[in-house]
């Protein structure tokens, strides 16, 4: 890793990142919403989107535009290789189940499916499934027990940046 990383390494984007990752400067999480939180634009786009080749413009657009805000609202600039947007599909304990689907827990002595242990828990197994949308940066905090502040104070502007280049997106496609 020092030769890529190291006092003779070629200075670069991937010469920072080891850097970042050596000195534990990790990218933070900025940002993190349910997709119900978005337009029906932003749900439709981001509910059927894959990271593959067609979609990597939209994911850089929505990068770039992040970066600018950030840099504006921190006063420091930040590259937009290094912001990194993310759709994380979040499943219910049934479908991680190895089972069948199947959740089993402890009901007098013997495994049993949990819908017939307790209505309460086989609802919260069912809950909890659906689609987030995160961002991550390279940010320092100014003080880590302040990270939730400080993280509020772009959550707006992110979900405008997003929603923005969603919107943009869906207008041209719709006019072909």
């Amino acid at each position: 890793m020092t030769e890529f990383a190291g006092k003779r390494a070629k200075a670069g984007k991937s010469k920072e990142i080891l850097e970042r990752l050596i000195e534990r400067r990790l990218f933070k999480c900025m940002f993190k919403a349910d997709l119900d939180a978005f337009s029906v634009e932003v749900k439709t786009k981001m509910g059927n989107y894959k990271e593959d080749p067609a979609n990597l413009k939209l994911r850089m657009r929505i990068e770039r535009g992040l970066a600018d805000v950030l840099s504006s609202q921190i006063g420091t600039k930040i590259d937009s290789d290094f912001v990194i947007f993310k759709r994380v599909k979040i499943k219910s304990i049934h479908e991680l189940a190895l089972n069948d689907g199947q959740v089993l827990v402890e009901g007098d002595g013997t495994p049993q499916p949990i819908d017939e242990v307790s209505r309460f828990l086989g609802s919260v197994g069912k809950a909890g499934a659906g689609v987030d949308l995160e961002v991550y940066a390279p940010i320092e905090w100014p003080v880590r027990f302040q990270r939730g502040v400080f993280c509020e104070k772009f959550r707006q502007d992110i979900v405008d940046v997003i929603e923005a280049v969603v919107k943009e997106e869906t207008d041209n496609h719709d006019s072909v």
